[in-house]
């Protein structure tokens, strides 16, 4: 079973931003070989023709996790029809204990027209220990 971070329109809130969260505290975890990753969506800003979701990367474990993929599903439509589904590398690494500032770009998805954005699965490539 994944964990999964979905976040939905707001129809009540209003404005490109007004994103709820379903899971408590805005943080979800991400199971990983060495742990988990603890993902956090900081801001959405346009993007060319898309979005790009600025997030916060938390790793709690004592390696550095390099070359991070995850899986991520976005769409811009309501439910029940097509999302978009695709590995992302991360602009970022995850240093050791400690938050990291990474994005994304979801193309086709302008930040207003966004409505689902549900992470799931990360990996890493490479690791470092930490001293």
């Amino acid at each position: 079973m994944h964990s999964w971070f979905a976040w939905r329109r707001s129809s009540r809130l209003g404005g490109p931003l007004a994103i709820s969260c379903r899971r408590v505290g805005g943080t979800s975890d991400l199971p990983i070989s060495v742990g988990a990753l603890l993902v956090q969506v900081d801001s959405l800003a346009p993007q060319a023709r898309g979005t790009r979701v600025h997030l916060r990367l938390g790793n709690p474990t004592t390696v550095t996790l390099l070359e991070l993929t995850v899986d991520v599903e976005w769409g811009v439509a309501d439910e029940g029809t097509e999302r978009l589904v695709r590995d992302v590398r991360l602009a970022a690494s995850a240093e050791s204990a400690t938050w990291t500032e990474s994005f994304i770009d979801l193309a086709d998805a302008p930040p207003g027209a966004l409505r689902v954005l549900r992470f799931s699965h990360a990996q890493f490539g490479r690791m470092t220990f930490s001293p």
